[in-house]
């Protein structure tokens, strides 16, 4: 309508609608619909998780959005809503972490089948629709909470290892906790030997300002 928000009213809807370069977005698509197909039938992705990262502004969440969209998923979000900081007056650290460890348990766990039919006979099962947990931020820790990170990495690794709808963990380029490259590395995920192989990597770079005009034609 007439009071729609330009960034509502132009919101990407598919891929072709992205500012982001076509080779990320495919294989974004890719991961996801490998992920649903084994999701629909109640089983995990050889691949768990996948880590998205790159630049602010390149187009991370809205290429989310849109290929789940078009691959027909309900998408579950986090966003850190506290820090981690024992010195945060806002709460308890270890209230923050159970409460990020059970939004992943639940969000990636198989929902059940629905069941359908006219009676009790004849009931026919219905795939349920494919989720997809999205965090798009972790708990923030603050410098030197060495027993906070480790107890953070543990979270995570038990989340992925037993994840059966897929998990997108969307995060920057830096190297700090809840980065990209702390997850992927040795001090959460690469440390895990249950979980190598089992983690994805989509990286993106800044939009390039030719991708960036076609977008806004």
């Amino acid at each position: 309508g007439g009071d729609s928000l330009w960034v509502d009213k132009h919101r990407p809807t598919t891929r072709a609608d992205l500012c982001m370069h076509p080779k990320k977005a495919q294989e974004l698509y890719d991961w996801l619909a490998a992920a649903r197909a084994h999701a629909a039938l109640g089983l995990p992705h050889p691949q768990r998780a996948l880590v998205l990262s790159g630049p602010p502004g390149c187009a991370k969440s809205a290429a989310l959005a849109a290929v789940a969209a078009e691959l027909h998923m309900d998408v579950l979000s986090w966003t850190a809503p506290r820090s981690m900081d024992p010195l945060d007056p806002s709460g308890d650290r270890e209230a923050r972490l159970s409460e990020f460890e059970r939004f992943l348990r639940s969000a990636s766990r198989a929902p059940a089948l629905a069941l359908v039919g006219p009676g009790k006979e004849g009931h026919e099962e219905q795939g349920p629709r494919p989720r997809l947990a999205v965090v798009y931020e972790l708990p923030t820790l603050a410098a030197g909470q060495a027993d906070a990170e480790a107890n953070l990495a543990a979270a995570v690794s038990r989340a992925v290892a037993a994840a059966v709808q897929p998990i997108v963990f969307e995060c920057a380029n830096d190297t700090g906790p809840g980065q990209a490259q702390w997850l992927l590395g040795p001090a959460c995920l690469g440390g895990d030997p249950s979980l190598q192989g089992r983690v994805a990597h989509v990286a993106c770079n800044a939009v390039a300002p030719t991708l960036l005009r076609k977008a806004l034609r």
